[in-house]
């Protein structure tokens, strides 16, 4: 029974040092940036490296930061940056309604994003998803792209039908923080598919955060298009 609790106390005694061991500063052993195995309070203290580090020998991955994500790299030789991954940043099912007549549009909530001055840089890619229906066969539907309060990209359905509609909607940067690619694909009941592409220019790094949202049109007088769920997602590679 001694020889338990002595046990016992030194089994304690050694979890107690754990929890009150220091901050990240002080993780313990690490090299040339990347960690095997060493982690404290639930953090990874990750020095960001000018390169991957040597392949790590069989059996063993490492995890390692760099100038653009955390990236992994394997035993083989092989790295994945854990931030070139969807990230979904906003998503719900309030539902929007654009009433026809041609000229009114309706901004489809939820999709709004204020983006920090400079924030969104090259290589950086945000992508919406939008569906709902349309309840009347009068005219077109059409999803626009607003960027800094501009059109950027526009689809219209090739035709008037009422259906239920998706669209996909990528927005990306390229070059520098004043270049962009816009593509997007708008199906009306899996039947009336249309694309389109654009490039932009808006300055994304012009002292002041840009809006960037989706707006929804009914074209025929007595249409209603309703958004009834949008979901954004960004995407770091």
């Amino acid at each position: 029974m001694k020889r338990h609790s002595i046990l016992i106390f030194l089994v304690l005694g050694f979890l107690a040092a754990l929890c009150l061991a220091p901050g990240p500063a002080a993780a313990g052993p690490h090299y040339d940036g990347y960690f095997t195995n060493v982690m404290v309070r639930n953090l990874f203290n990750l020095p960001e490296r000018a390169s991957a580090p040597p392949t790590p020998d069989t059996g063993q991955w490492y995890v390692y930061s760099y100038d653009d994500g955390v990236y992994v790299i394997d035993d083989a030789g092989n790295t994945t940056n854990l931030m070139a991954t969807p990230i979904i940043i906003a998503q719900g099912a309030t539902a929007s309604t654009a009433t026809g007549g041609g000229t009114d549009s309706c901004d489809v909530t939820g999709s709004t994003l204020s983006l920090a001055d400079g924030a969104f840089a090259a290589g950086k890619t945000i992508k919406w998803t939008i569906a709902g229906t349309k309840d009347s066969t009068n005219g077109t539907m059409s999803v626009h792209l607003s960027l800094g309060g501009s059109d950027v990209l526009t689809l219209t359905s090739g035709d008037s039908a009422a259906a239920d509609w998706i669209a996909e909607i990528t927005m990306h940067e390229y070059t520098d923080t004043a270049h962009q690619k816009f593509f997007g694909t708008l199906s009306v009941n899996g039947k009336s598919v249309v694309t389109d592409y654009a490039t932009g220019t808006t300055d994304m790094n012009s002292g002041s955060a840009v809006t960037a949202k989706i707006r929804i049109q009914a074209a025929g007088s007595g249409d209603n298009v309703v958004s009834e769920y949008v979901r954004v997602e960004t995407l770091y590679n």
